[in-house]
């Protein structure tokens, strides 16, 4: 992504300053849904302020339910909340639909709860388009800084130091299939996770998103936790990171490095270069034994034929079929058949006689 400003933010991972870029390579939309109303207004002042979004608004999620045909205005929304939602059931069955169309979601603390009337139910926690399963356990640690599990996550891109503030976080979030942790807290509670069960991505903040300018109980605006719910939106929404899935042979720079079909795809045995070194099925990955002939690669010279293997009978075929590493090496005659052009010649038979060899025609 091409950030052409600088913001500068005092992150106490290594004691010093670091710095995030800003102004995204293409145009991002997104909403931010909050409880109360001016909690979402401090999040929406935030992201705003990054310079990384064409478009940021911001609304209560407390009066209404927005439907799909709202959400799919915008690339990625944030939501979250302490005093609940107008249709929790609904609301989880749009979500769901949208990163069904390729939107991207953000959940923060308030939908982490589990019971109280806070958390979102229906379809995106029945089918798991949530990374956590939600806790019935509220009360965690305040003041605790942001540890990276995944290091080089693209979440955690120029992020320098994140202090949860005086606000409790949640114990006891399970992951649940196919879902990674990206980053805990120094407490050890988990802080950061993401999903991808569809054609959108989902990314859960086990945080307060509001900030410390809004209440004392939010994030210490000291350290920058604009920039981490910034990248989570533009994550969720395929905007950092690159597309989802691997750079595969389909003319698609599906992992957004400007290379199309680079190297990042497992080249199987489907006859395909898949991770374009320039040789077709090099790896063999995906399976041991491909054939079923009871030989495996590198010993089975042709893992894809099951009639070539060690041991097979040698036949007269032009072909190494014992995979010892001589062709056609048997003592006996040799006979090749071939038709010819010539149409007084219907075909030819060339058996080796010692040194000499015999041809036979049949003519019309």
């Amino acid at each position: 992504m091409n950030r052409n400003t600088t913001r500068l933010c005092a992150g106490l991972i290594g004691l010093g300053v670091f710095t995030i870029g800003a102004g995204p390579a293409e145009a991002v939309s997104v909403k931010i849904y909050g409880s109360p109303d001016a909690a979402w207004y401090d999040v929406q002042t935030k992201m705003l302020g990054t310079g990384l979004f064409s478009t940021v608004d911001g609304g209560s999620i407390s009066y209404y339910t927005p439907a799909l045909s709202e959400l799919s205005q915008y690339d990625a929304v944030l939501i979250f909340g302490c005093c609940g939602y107008f249709e929790e059931h609904e609301l989880g069955d749009n979500l769901a639909d949208f990163m069904d169309a390729g939107g991207g979601v953000v959940l923060a603390r308030g939908m982490l709860a589990s019971g109280g009337g806070t958390q979102i139910e229906g379809r995106l926690r029945e089918s798991s388009y949530f990374p956590w399963e939600p806790s019935n356990v509220p009360v965690g640690g305040s003041f605790n800084w942001l540890v990276p599990d995944v290091a080089d996550h693209p979440i955690l891109e120029g992020v320098g130091g994140f202090n949860c503030g005086n606000a409790n976080h949640h114990d006891g979030l399970d992951l649940v299939p196919g879902a990674v942790a990206v980053a805990h807290w120094d407490d050890g509670d988990p802080a950061l996770a993401v999903i991808e069960p569809t054609a959108g991505r989902s990314v859960g903040l086990n945080l307060t998103a509001a900030s410390s300018d809004y209440d004392n109980a939010g994030w210490d605006v000291a350290t920058d936790g604009a920039g981490l719910i910034a990248n989570s939106l533009l994550w969720s929404a395929g905007a950092l990171g690159g597309e989802t899935g691997d750079d595969d042979d389909d003319a698609t720079d599906d992992d957004d490095d400007a290379t199309d079909d680079d190297d990042d795809a497992t080249d199987d045995d489907d006859l395909t270069d898949d991770d374009d070194d320039a040789t077709d099925d090099d790896d063999a990955t995906d399976c041991v034994d491909c054939d079923g002939d009871g030989f495996g690669a590198p010993v089975d010279c042709d893992d894809l034929s099951s009639a070539i293997h060690p041991g097979a009978e040698e036949v007269a075929n032009g072909v190494d079929d014992d995979c010892d590493g001589e062709v056609d090496e048997s003592d006996g005659p040799t006979c090749v058949s071939s038709l010819t052009a010539d149409r007084s010649l219907d075909w030819t038979i060339l058996v080796a006689t010692g040194l000499f060899l015999v041809p036979w025609r049949r003519r019309r």
